[in-house]
């Protein structure tokens, strides 16, 4: 039986972590944390993904790396967000995530829909804190084609339903066998 080394790694990375603050070696402030931990957190889960061959850990690993770059841009200055819109750089790195997770795996046609949800919802917050656009053109347009998010939704809801079927094989029942009793039916 194959043992995963993830969590072993993942446990001596924050016990080293721990421990140098626990002596004081090592000062960072509760963004910097948050940074380290979820850029370490997005490295482990990248490197398992592109290491298996369903990509399982991607969708996360870009959220955490993608989460990390953008508290790293905040806390040096280079993107002025204060802590109300960062949630606007989250709603982002989610959207980018499901949009990679969707090109590399092409499994569900929803994680096309949700990156397009997540990724408009973060853009349209980060473009309003710097003054791009007016808001309140926003919640219009929101409150206007809302019921357009439902139909995506539904339509990819409705494709990965189709992309199923096709793939699943026909089953025993079909082939005029009953599969409890194992008798022939006509």
């Amino acid at each position: 039986m194959k043992q995963s080394r993830f969590l072993p790694i993942a446990l001596i990375t924050t016990g080293v972590f721990l421990l140098l603050n626990q002596f004081n070696m090592l000062h960072l402030t509760r963004a910097q944390w948050a940074m380290t931990g979820s850029a370490t957190l997005g490295i482990f889960l990248l490197r398992r993904a592109f290491l298996s061959e369903q990509y399982k850990g991607l969708l996360g690993g870009v959220f955490f790396a993608g989460t990390a770059i953008g508290l790293f841009l905040m806390d040096n200055g280079i993107l002025p967000i204060s802590n109300q819109t960062g949630f606007g750089m989250l709603l982002l790195s989610l959207g980018v995530a499901n949009l990679l997770y969707f090109i590399f795996t092409r499994l569900h046609t929803s994680s096309i829909v949700f990156g397009l949800i997540y990724s408009g919802a973060g853009s349209v917050m980060m473009l309003s804190y710097y003054q791009y656009i007016d808001w309140w053109n926003v919640a219009d347009m929101v409150e206007l084609y809302w019921p357009a998010l439902l139909i995506l939704f539904g339509a990819a809801l409705l494709i990965d339903g189709i992309r199923r079927q096709k793939k699943r094989p026909a089953s025993p029942s079909s082939s005029g066998t009953d599969s409890v009793s194992g008798i022939k039916t006509s």
